[in-house]
């Protein structure tokens, strides 16, 4: 939690091997065990623009290739590919592409999306559907779209006023309300200024705002309520603060800022 004193101070990328395997020792791939030794992508990313793709509905096209070793014939690798910010798996299947001489597969699959999507899809590669000794192998991918909505602040709270403690703290919750039409994973940041009627802009600010359920006291993960929790101590002075709350989304699209006072008295 932050301090609150007179100041408030408060590619493809080639491939990622992972293993299950929990013994000291590392398990060789030249042994008779089924495994992933290398992926990738084409593409790795995809970048929409305003000129020359607009605002609509599309699909896109990924093909995903690796290299292997000991894959038996009738059992090919498996693919699952999931959302990683909304955790759904939206594919999965076997590789319907082999080349017998490299031991390599390949396959491509279809995502639905839209040119004002800001994705990141996480992809696991399995040697097989019974995904032997925990291996696989994994990679991402990310869609970066056009902002077509500014984000909105429908609200900001905090307390009116707060009595300055004559020992320990007092905590003080700041708090934003914030949506866009194009989608709440378009919210990049949400942020608050805090500038003192007597000293100017205080230290650290504008502070961030939190919507993970973890940082900055916020209690509920995507509620789309961004939070933090300032305290006052007695090292602060009685003092008048004005509040600015705005948000940015991930295309670089600002909100209104909404303004509040907090005062802190003796």
């Amino acid at each position: 939690m932050n301090k609150l004193f007179i100041s408030f101070a408060f590619l493809c990328l080639s491939f990622i091997l992972l293993s299950c395997d929990e013994t000291m020792d590392p398990d060789p791939l030249l042994d008779d065990k089924p495994a992933i030794t290398q992926i990738s992508i084409n593409p790795q990313n995809v970048q929409f623009n305003i000129e020359n793709d607009g605002f609509k509905d599309t699909t896109l096209d990924v093909g995903i290739y690796i290299s292997t070793v000991n894959i038996p014939d009738d059992k090919p690798p498996q693919f699952a590919i999931t959302n990683k910010i909304s955790g759904e798996q939206v594919s999965q299947g076997s590789f319907d592409i082999f080349d017998s001489r490299t031991g390599n597969f390949g396959t491509e699959i279809t995502l639905q999306t839209t040119t004002t999507s800001f994705d990141e899809y996480i992809i696991n590669v399995f040697p097989s559907a019974e995904q032997v000794n925990g291996n696989y192998a994994q990679t991402i991918f990310t869609i970066s779209g056009v902002s077509n909505n500014n984000p909105l602040i429908l609200e900001a709270n905090n307390p009116e006023e707060v009595q300055l403690p004559s020992s320990g703290t007092e905590n003080v919750e700041f708090s934003a309300k914030v949506t866009d039409e194009d989608g709440q994973s378009t919210i990049e940041n949400v942020f608050m200024w805090l500038i003192s009627q007597n000293t100017g802009e205080v230290s650290d600010s504008p502070f961030l705002l939190y919507d993970d359920g973890n940082n900055g006291e916020d209690s509920i993960a995507n509620d789309s309520l961004y939070t933090l929790t300032l305290e006052v101590s007695p090292q602060n002075q009685p003092d008048i603060y004005d509040v600015k709350y705005y948000a940015i989304d991930r295309g670089g699209l600002v909100s209104d800022t909404v303004e509040t006072t907090f005062r802190i008295s003796e």
